[in-house]
């Protein structure tokens, strides 16, 4: 299971303001990842691994109140971003060290989309989890080495 690393100072936000966000980016995400982001507000984790699955970071809400502390891109980035390369029902959500992407659909299936390739090259994109519950679920904290 995912494991807190710190709390980040002021990046709070309601289910109000979560929609606002999600609307001005004409985003539809599942209420799985709706409900994730509502319980973990301004959290950061530590390096997860799902399976073989590395996960280095989760794209995190950004908003005014906590702009000064996000590192790396923010969920609203890595939507942005995606729409250049992925299908419209893919929704990124978490990254590894090689800035591949974990992707929900709007089915809840999980999909792992690596970054070197199209994603629609066989081996590209694939479905690590049937559910976002699931997923999470099977999170375990990578060790050290």
């Amino acid at each position: 299971m995912r494991r807190l690393k710190e709390i980040i100072n002021g990046c709070t936000y309601s289910k109000d303001e979560l929609v606002d966000i999600l609307n001005e980016l004409n985003a539809q995400i599942p209420n799985s990842l709706i409900n994730f982001y509502l319980e973990n507000i301004g959290q950061k984790f530590m390096e997860d691994k799902f399976r073989d699955y590395k996960i280095a970071g989760w794209f995190n809400i950004k908003t005014e109140r906590c702009e000064e502390e996000q590192i790396g891109m923010s969920f609203q980035e890595a939507f942005n971003h995606s729409k250049e390369f992925v299908p419209t029902d893919l929704i990124p959500f978490a990254y590894n060290d090689l800035n591949d992407y974990y992707l929900i659909a709007l089915t809840d299936q999980v999909y792992f989309l690596r970054n070197d390739m199209i994603y629609n090259e066989e081996g590209a994109l694939v479905k690590i989890a049937d559910s976002f519950e699931g997923f999470v679920n099977g999170l375990k904290a990578e060790e050290s080495t």
